[in-house]
């Protein structure tokens, strides 16, 4: 399955697979975030989808990008919907592991340039329950037409910090999906 870019919302082209929403829909609808921070708002439109099941559920929603959105329908889409749009290297400064330490749980979306080392900083700072997703995602090196992110460079991390990879269904759209299942014990 490869990346179309003809799926839209408000009316603006996104890059995410043919079909992703439904997908997205009942994993909002089975799992609930106090707070979803994502690396890489692009052009905004999957920031602003993610930013109404945010709204939905009541959730906290920020989002990081070192360029500014260019798109003044999708800066005020974001700007109703209460998001936190951050325009800065999110290598600045703490912010995204505050969040993370904050109580509650997280969903960390990693869509941005860096996704393995982005991965592997933050794999040790989720908590129990969290998850984090990296776009662009294949399981195998073989098949990398669309993706840029493959296992084998997050696979140390996932079994140092006791990572599950959960929703396996979202490998089909190019997500890896991954949750903190237990504290490691010494």
């Amino acid at each position: 399955m490869g990346i179309t870019n003809k799926e839209k919302y408000i009316g603006v082209t996104i890059k995410q697979v043919k079909g992703i929403f439904p997908l997205f829909d009942s994993f909002f609808e089975l799992e609930k975030f106090d707070h979803v921070v994502e690396i890489g708002t692009g052009n905004g439109g999957f920031s602003s989808y993610i930013a109404q099941k945010c709204f939905d559920m009541k959730s906290k929603f920020t989002t990081y990008d070192i360029n500014k959105i260019n798109n003044p329908h999708i800066e005020k889409h974001l700007q109703i919907l209460n998001v936190n749009v951050i325009t800065k290297d999110i290598n600045d400064d703490n912010h995204i592991e505050d969040i993370i330490k904050n109580d509650g749980r997280c969903l960390l979306l990693i869509d941005g340039a860096l996704k393995t080392p982005q991965f592997n900083k933050f794999a040790s700072l989720i908590k129990v329950n969290d998850i984090i997703m990296t776009h662009d995602y294949y399981k195998d090196e073989t098949v990398s037409e669309y993706g840029t992110f493959v296992f084998s460079e997050v696979e140390q991390a996932i079994d140092d910090n006791n990572l599950t990879i959960v929703y396996k269904a979202f490998d089909n759209y190019l997500w890896l999906c991954v949750e903190k299942v237990r504290e490691i014990l010494l």
